[in-house]
């Protein structure tokens, strides 16, 4: 087996899964320069580390450079049953939490150039408000979801606010991060 992403998969495709391949991986934090969400502005949270990734599948923006379609991004490795996990911390700058009403965070397969929304949770329904800190209010968005996946979908996470004013992400470890592993492989 090579060393590229193509060998890998190549491999993978061409032997029959018997359960060698573990998948799973957590990455955490905001990649430098890209905490900022502007008002009513949709964007992919560019991670800025991993805890772990057993399979290789997760790619980070690489410090740096521009985003593209596959940075911060999850690639599915084999077809089966994937659980996903999300925690993230949104500030509205100096802004009443009632700003961010419209707030939401989506977990989204992409499949031949199509997107679908696995998942989603917004400050109308489940968030938990934090008291303001370093300057700004904050809410709280967390998402699992367990779905089915195919080889080569990539699963990867967006934000969208409108609170008037720019918002923020914490870049914590533990305010900031999407996990994954593979349940079982059809």
């Amino acid at each position: 087996m090579g060393n590229s992403y193509r060998e890998k998969i190549e491999f993978l495709n061409n032997r029959p899964f018997r359960g060698k391949v573990k998948v799973a991986f957590k990455v955490f934090g905001i990649a430098d320069g890209h905490r900022e969400i502007p008002d009513e502005a949709t964007r992919r949270i560019q991670f800025g580390g991993k805890s772990f990734d057993k399979s290789n599948n997760f790619e980070l923006l690489v410090p740096g450079a521009t985003p593209n379609s596959n940075s911060s991004t999850f690639t599915a490795p084999v077809a089966g049953v994937y659980h996903f996990d999300v925690g993230a911390i949104l500030g509205a700058d100096l802004n009443p939490i009632n700003d961010l009403e419209e707030g939401t965070l989506r977990l989204i397969r992409r499949r031949n150039n199509t997107e679908v929304v696995l998942a989603e949770v917004d400050a109308n329904s489940t968030f938990t408000y934090i008291a303001p800190q370093e300057g700004s209010d904050m809410a709280s968005f967390n998402l699992s979801v367990t779905e089915a996946l195919q080889f080569g979908d990539k699963v990867y996470v967006v934000v969208y606010h409108t609170s008037g004013t720019k918002a923020l992400l914490s870049s914590a470890e533990g305010r900031l991060w999407f996990s994954g592993h593979l349940v079982f492989a059809d």
